[in-house]
């Protein structure tokens, strides 16, 4: 497998082969959302710099944060939430199973939220505390067990519905054989 079909398979959870379709399927979309993202930042940026030429500006810092919070939840939104509902809809990241398999899959699934759980409660923990310092020092903010149940409550969160959502994808097709 070529290491462009394993990023696609990577980066859009395309769970089968990458063929032909899927890769024009997927073009299609990502050219559509990169369209979308184009005209939602002109409107953007456009709206944003009338805003700032006909209000006063006191607080600089505190536009650039919420300008940059408000793109990026955008494109986001645009780039991961557009592609996954079109590329759903279209059924190329539907994984297609027979009906005896199913359950082998499922229990595949959740071994590997299982075992990707404690990694995410570490990265979101580090990362958490590194985005909350305000000034503490490092190691007292990481020990603090208010950092430590927020990253378990993600944890406990975030798993599930991964699970569950991937869960979603899973089709039941007859055994032609």
């Amino acid at each position: 497998m070529k290491m462009s079909d394993r990023i696609i398979k990577w980066f859009f959870g395309v769970p089968g082969t990458i063929d032909e379709h899927v890769k024009a399927e997927i073009g299609e979309v990502s050219v559509k959302a990169l369209i979308i993202t184009f005209i939602f930042e002109l409107v953007f940026n456009g709206s944003l710099y009338l805003y700032t030429s006909l209000v006063t500006i006191t607080d600089f810092e505190t536009l650039l944060y919420l300008v940059t919070m408000i793109q990026f939840i955008a494109i986001l939104l645009i780039m991961g939430g557009f592609t996954t509902i079109v590329l759903k809809k279209r059924g190329v990241t539907t994984q297609e199973v027979v009906a005896d398999d199913k359950r082998i899959v499922e229990k595949r699934l959740k071994h590997k939220w299982l075992r990707i759980a404690p990694i995410i409660f570490i990265l979101y923990w580090i990362l958490g505390t590194l985005f909350t310092l305000e000034g503490a020092n490092f190691f007292s903010k990481i020990m603090d067990l208010k950092t430590m149940i927020g990253s378990f409550i993600f944890m406990i969160i975030f798993c599930p519905v991964m699970y569950f959502y991937e869960k979603g994808n899973i089709k039941v097709v007859q055994n032609d054989v």
